[in-house]
């Protein structure tokens, strides 16, 4: 049943375009099948297993907009609602202008809270340091907690536009995590 599957993964392994991978069907009764090929790094000898952890990265953002939309289905949540009940930390929000000739960044407030479709489009205004020169100077700047730290805090990030102005690549998804959280009171 699998065995044009397995060939192609071979194949690839062989080939040098994928160091390894795992693969795994699953049905309402569990796991059917697994299967695993070639290394967890290229170069290196330790053998991929079922058990092998991968970096997610970005994969994570589809994860968290199922989960988003399922907890607007059940009345949880409102794709255009106000969040800041939620998520108190989009009550101030602020959004960066640039920075004065002394250095300092230029703040003024936001015109409106992201809404769970803004944080959903990219068009929150929230970004990522790693895609921003003025995200990464305001770091500096201010010494706020580190954007890769995995904390709350680091998400209390100023806003590079206003919300639903424009589209920007960033943590609104984070943000829409975690306002998953709070609506269903579960840990995503």
């Amino acid at each position: 049943m699998y065995a044009g599957f397995e060939k192609a993964l071979e194949a690839a392994v062989a080939s040098g375009r994928i160091a390894g991978a795992v693969a795994a069907v699953a049905d309402r009764d569990g796991v059917t099948y697994t299967r695993e090929a070639g290394v967890r790094q290229a170069g290196e000898p330790a053998a991929m297993t079922q058990d092998t952890l991968f970096w997610l990265a970005s994969m994570t953002k589809a994860i968290v907009s199922v989960a988003a939309l399922r907890e607007v289905e059940a009345g949880r949540l409102s794709l255009d609602g106000d969040l800041s009940g939620l998520l108190p930390e989009f009550a101030d929000l602020k959004v960066l202008e640039g920075f004065g000739e002394d250095g300092a960044p230029r703040l003024r407030p936001a015109r409106r809270s992201p809404t769970l479709r803004d944080l959903l489009t990219h068009t929150s205004g929230f970004g990522y340091g790693f895609l921003s020169a003025d995200l990464t100077r305001w770091h500096a700047t201010t010494g706020a907690a580190d954007p890769n730290g995995g904390t709350r805090a680091a998400h209390v990030l100023p806003l590079l536009h206003d919300p639903g102005e424009a589209w920007t690549y960033g943590i609104g998804i984070d943000w829409a995590g975690l306002a998953v959280e709070a609506a269903s009171g579960q840990r995503l």
